[in-house]
């Protein structure tokens, strides 16, 4: 579109030429330049949309998720086709995406304004999952190894949050929310520009104080009972069904400025919350926590040269985690360590003082060159060094059963030198062949001081048959390098680190169709067929970390709809389908085959609309080894109400969560909690907005 319009711009210039004369055509020819500029660029914006994109992508509007209720970035993400959450004993969530390894961290990254930020202990995020939606101008969901951002190596999915320090017009703000297990929220956004300049700060904290009772805890399984060579210790008489305190507390503050090429990011992060179901998957004490802080700082310089661009990075990121807890009750007794025919008893229980932070500096350069008219190139590379910073151990005395006692030298429970230095080289080519059909292909070499260097390569093609009518065809590989956690912790009750990990391997096929009925009114249909490889896990009677021994597949297919019913309202729909094979056993299990999600918004007036949220999962099934049955089906109905002020600029929003107290769980394993881990139940949250 953009070749044809360029010969109607000279026709018209050449016509009004003879019309006016030379030192109108100046004027007329500078007019006609800056409008075909501000045309371009809306066509090179129109082609950036999700849908023209060669991934298979999903987007949410911050806007939209609050006037549906939503609160947080983890209750936008169960709206993504194929995305479910899983849970553990420490109440780490985590999006998992197609039913792509369940117990697993890592699986996809999360970046916020374009900076990784998942941590290097776990590779999650669940610091972030909290973040208040009112911090979010958008979210961004790829579903697949693909990444809108340079050196990032996405293996399930990616989410990339746009926060509004990228609105060159936005709007001030602050809110407030207080609702069910005594939540209260509150925040800011404020920006400030002038010429060349600009300056945006974000701030929020929240706190709640939720419990959940899950059933009777580990011990009743008997996973603390040994058996020495005097006969066997038994604590499952021990066992009790005390709630998990899952309270947090979370405050967050995030900057940015700019100044011409130069841009600075930087966020503090400080995240804390109950020790939930225990390290030792015995409940924790009410004053139990566990501390994962996650801050960055990153400095770029955007530089264009004629025909090219390079965008330069340096970064430095701290995440650590602190477990300050009690992880074993009055009286258990274990074996002596240095004497398993002997016994000690710990009559005020076992407890831990564990924490380890992480660094991490980085280095990027890309390059984006535009010569070609058909061709936009991309090279550069990525360049980061990790190691520990500090590492504590200490536990009730071991000997005696009474006192801490400080084991950072003697019986740590992680590798306080573990390191890792990575290189990273891409290149990648968007080719538009025609008007008509996009071709991407990329490489992506990536070498570590763990793993030997993976080439993954990746081909996307866009056809766009009309404006109505778009179809997508892909093929990629990537991988997922394992965590410190994986790795480096030392073989404790829960579980060990192995050093001889492979990284997880994944060859992913996509295919989808979309077709527009209008600006916003669309269906898209999704096919997948994906072929995992070296899965990591820790089911089994080592509790260690391994590679599966197998390559296993998964397969399926999303359907997703957006439009309207009438003129005031707004319906969106998803279904997603899942199959295959777990990494440690035959079939799919903890995962949903089906997922069905959706909203309807009516807007009762101009400023006054109504809202349901439902979502639908399946029946989950359980491991081979596991002899409980599967998980029952659940879904979940949500409503907000929200009214908006225009005239002032605020908005007050009244929302039910899980109206009908339906009682979903996330899986625990086999050995563990029998009853699950419970979902939140019915609960209520009021929301008041002001914007300036």
């Amino acid at each position: 579109m953009q070749k044809n319009i360029k010969p109607v711009f000279s026709f018209l210039l050449l016509f009004q030429s003879y019309s006016y004369g030379q030192n109108s055509v100046d004027d007329l020819l500078s007019t006609l330049t800056n409008d075909l500029n501000k045309f371009e660029k809306i066509a090179t914006k129109t082609k950036q949309n999700e849908h023209y994109q060669p991934y298979i992508i999903s987007t949410l509007k911050g806007k939209t998720l609050e006037k549906l209720g939503i609160s947080s970035l983890k209750e936008a993400l169960e709206l993504i086709p194929g995305v479910d959450i899983a849970n553990n004993n420490l109440n780490f969530k985590s999006p998992i995406f197609r039913g792509s390894n369940p117990i697993a961290f890592g699986q996809s990254k999360l970046l916020i304004d374009g900076v990784l930020v998942n941590n290097v202990f776990t590779d999650g995020y669940v610091e972030y999952l909290e973040m208040p939606i009112e911090m979010i101008k958008r979210v961004e969901v790829i579903r697949g190894p693909g990444s809108q951002s340079d050196g990032v190596n996405a293996y399930a999915g990616s989410i990339n949050i746009v926060t509004y320090v990228q609105e060159e017009e936005h709007k001030d703000l602050i809110y407030g929310k207080v609702g069910s297990n005594k939540y209260r929220s509150g925040g800011f956004r404020k920006g400030y520009q002038k010429d060349d300049f600009s300056f945006f700060s974000d701030f929020y904290y929240q706190e709640h104080d939720q419990k959940l009772n899950s059933g009777q805890n580990g011990l009743a399984n008997g996973i603390f009972n040994r058996k020495t060579p005097v006969g066997i210790i038994d604590n499952s008489h021990l066992a009790s069904s005390d709630s998990a305190p899952l309270w947090l507390e979370n405050y967050s503050l995030g900057l940015s400025m700019a100044y011409q090429e130069f841009s600075l990011k930087g966020r503090i992060n400080q995240y804390k919350q109950g020790a939930a179901y225990g390290a030792n998957l015995v409940q924790a004490q009410d004053d139990d926590y566990i501390e994962s802080p996650n801050h960055y700082l990153e400095v770029a310089v955007d530089k264009s040269y004629k025909d090219l661009n390079i965008i330069s990075k340096l970064g430095y990121k701290r995440d650590g985690l602190s477990n300050h807890s009690k992880t074993l009750p009055d009286n258990v007794t274990l074996p002596l360590q240095s004497d398993y025919t002997k016994r000690v008893v710990f009559p005020d229980g076992m407890s831990m003082v564990i924490e380890t932070e992480q660094s991490t500096l980085y280095h990027s350069t890309f390059v984006h060159y535009n010569k070609f008219v058909d061709h936009e190139i991309t090279a550069g590379y990525y360049i980061s060094k990790v190691q520990t910073e500090d590492m504590v151990t200490k536990l009730t005395n071991r000997t005696s059963g009474m006192g801490l006692i400080d084991y950072t030298n003697i019986k740590p429970f992680f590798n306080k030198d573990a390191k890792r230095d990575t290189h990273t080289i891409s290149l990648q080519d968007k080719y538009q062949y025609s008007d008509a059909l996009q071709i991407l292909y990329a490489l992506n070499y990536e070498n570590n001081s763990h793993i030997e260097g993976i080439l993954n390569p990746r081909v996307s093609i866009v056809y766009q048959n009309s404006n109505d009518d778009i179809f997508k065809l892909g093929y990629s590989k990537s991988h997922r390098t394992p965590s410190w956690q994986e790795l480096y912790v030392i073989k404790n009750f829960a579980r060990e680190g192995n050093l001889n990990l492979d990284p997880e391997k994944v060859d992913t096929f996509e295919g989808a169709y979309i077709k527009h009925f209008s600006n916003d009114s669309y269906i898209q249909a999704n096919l997948y067929y994906l072929i995992n490889k070296n899965q990591i896990h820790y089911v089994n009677t080592q509790n260690k970390f391994l590679n599966s021994g197998k390559d296993n597949a998964l397969y399926g297919a999303e359907f997703e709809y957006k439009g309207h019913i009438s003129s005031r309202d707004s319906l969106y729909l998803n279904f997603s389908y899942t199959n295959g094979s777990n990494s440690y056993d035959e079939t799919l299990s903890h995962v949903s085959n089906f997922l069905a999600k959706g909203y309807y918004i009516y807007n009762i007036l101009d400023n006054l609309s109504l809202s349901s949220i439902i979502k639908y999962s399946s029946e989950k099934g359980r491991l081979d080894m596991d002899p409980r049955t599967e998980m029952d089906a659940y879904t979940v109905v949500d409503s907000a109400l929200q009214y908006k002020n225009y005239v002032h600029d605020w908005d007050v929003t009244l929302s039910i969560k899980n109206i009908f107290n339906e009682q979903g769980t996330y899986p625990s394993l086999p050995m563990t909690y029998m009853d699950d881990y419970s979902k939140e139940g019915r609960t209520f949250l009021l929301s008041l907005r002001k914007e300036f």
